[in-house]
């Protein structure tokens, strides 16, 4: 699975040729039944000379992902202790459930 997302600052109309834009991917490659290689990288077109900003963009999403990492190993934990329990399902993760759920039917339909 990949996803990409644009980020960028300048004018919504006309010419962007003067504006910043970073585009992010995020690569996800199941390893296990319980894990899974999470990938990123980032591309930009501002200050792209600059090696200290490329380390200091590197090392900013590494803490980021580092900070989830306990959160993430202790929900999986939690779903193998136990497989039975619907898991809650909140508006911002309707893509997340609308992912399972197409991976669910494709499952199924293999078997």
């Amino acid at each position: 699975m990949w996803v990409s997302r644009w980020q960028g600052q300048a004018p919504p109309q006309g010419d962007r040729s003067h504006g910043v834009t970073g585009m992010v991917v995020d690569l996800m490659t199941p390893e296990t039944e319980t894990s899974t290689w999470y990938h990123w990288g980032m591309a930009r077109n501002f200050q792209t000379d600059d090696r200290g900003l490329t380390f200091r963009i590197r090392d900013g999403q590494a803490a980021v992902f580092a900070e989830d990492l306990e959160i993430l190993e202790a929900q999986q934990q939690n779903m193998a202790r136990l497989p039975n329990r619907q898991l809650l399902n909140l508006k911002i993760d309707a893509g997340g459930v609308h992912a399972r759920r197409i991976i669910d039917r494709e499952v199924e339909r293999r078997q």
